[in-house]
């Protein structure tokens, strides 16, 4: 009885990381998985908006800042704005160094490195149909 349990879940082990792995892009490491199952995104329109966000950086412009966050978000840093500005350019340049960990049809993830660490900026598409800063 032991041994049919291990079979089993050796069984159930192998299937779960083949059904992972199966859903990993092969060229990279950005997962193509979404909780709402496998959706296609566009990896152009992703990155035009994370090149836009390091040019709103770069520029310290915060009116342009304010249209690319989503509106939840702008509610809760717009305060904030004012002290950002100086730090603006330097995370633009640290921006530069941005890695696509993941993405869905509405949902991406970047990751760069700073001085600091890693940190991560995660983007949504608005109802607007254009890419979004939800998290930063």
């Amino acid at each position: 009885m032991k041994i049919a349990i291990n079979i089993i879940l050796t069984f159930c082990l192998v299937v779960a990381g083949l059904s992972y792995f199966r859903n990993m892009d092969p060229e990279s490491t950005i997962s193509r998985y979404s909780l709402f199952g496998k959706d296609k995104y566009k990896i152009i329109k992703i990155d035009s908006a994370a090149s836009a966000v390091e040019t709103i950086f770069a520029k310290k412009d915060t009116v342009a800042l304010a249209k690319i966050l989503s509106p939840t978000t702008l509610e809760k840093r717009r305060q904030y704005f004012i002290d950002l500005l100086p730090y603006m350019p330097a995370f633009a340049a640290d921006f530069k160094t941005r890695k696509l960990l993941t993405a869905s049809a509405g949902f991406a993830v970047y990751e760069f490195n700073s001085h600091k660490g890693k940190f991560t900026v995660e983007f949504c598409l608005g109802s607007n149909g254009q890419w979004m800063i939800m998290n930063f």
